[in-house]
């Protein structure tokens, strides 16, 4: 019964999971992506006050202002009927030009998080890190059991190749 209720479920999480730590993979790796292809002027050494006050000039409804990890500066803004994000130049607080995020970045940041299913996807994504646990939990009892108990569960293991990899796997995770 043990056996099956750790195999069952790591077919299928096996499978999500795969998907969630590739889009994880890309999804961190996006901030130097986007620093190495920024076209972004180089920040000096102002102030956040000096900023503040250069953006406010120029944005009068100006709601937050956001160094993204490129190290572009981001201005979102309302004034009366029109709101957008600006990419700003923070030497001048002028405006470089609408700030749009990759719309690969964002399907990639959607699947990552909801399977591209909304709520359902979400609820996807909490079940397999649920799975994981169970399966974590299941998977330390079959080790005991196999080792000859919890003291010998980082003694050598017998078995085909396969076998002591899936094992020696186990154990580093």
């Amino acid at each position: 019964m043990l056996r099956q209720l750790h195999s069952l479920p790591g077919l299928i999480a096996g499978l999500l999971v795969t998907v969630v730590a590739i889009t994880g993979a890309m999804l961190a790796l996006n901030p130097l992506q986007e620093r190495l292809h920024a076209s972004v002027p180089a920040a000096g050494q102002m102030s956040v006050a000096d900023l503040a006050g250069k953006v406010a000039a120029h944005y009068p409804g100006v709601e937050q202002i956001k160094r993204t990890p490129s190290g572009a500066i981001l201005v979102y803004f309302s004034d009366g009927d029109r709101s957008g994000v600006e990419l700003i130049d923070p030497e001048t607080a002028a405006a470089l030009g609408p700030y749009e995020p990759p719309a690969v970045m964002r399907w990639m940041k959607n699947l990552h998080r909801s399977f591209l299913l909304v709520e359902t996807g979400r609820i996807a994504t909490g079940t397999t890190a649920a799975l994981m646990l169970l399966l974590s939990l299941s998977g330390a009892f079959l080790l005991a059991a196999r080792s000859g108990g919890w003291r010998k569960i980082f003694h050598p293991v017998c078995g085909t190749g396969p076998q002591r990899l899936h094992v020696t796997l186990s154990r580093i995770a």
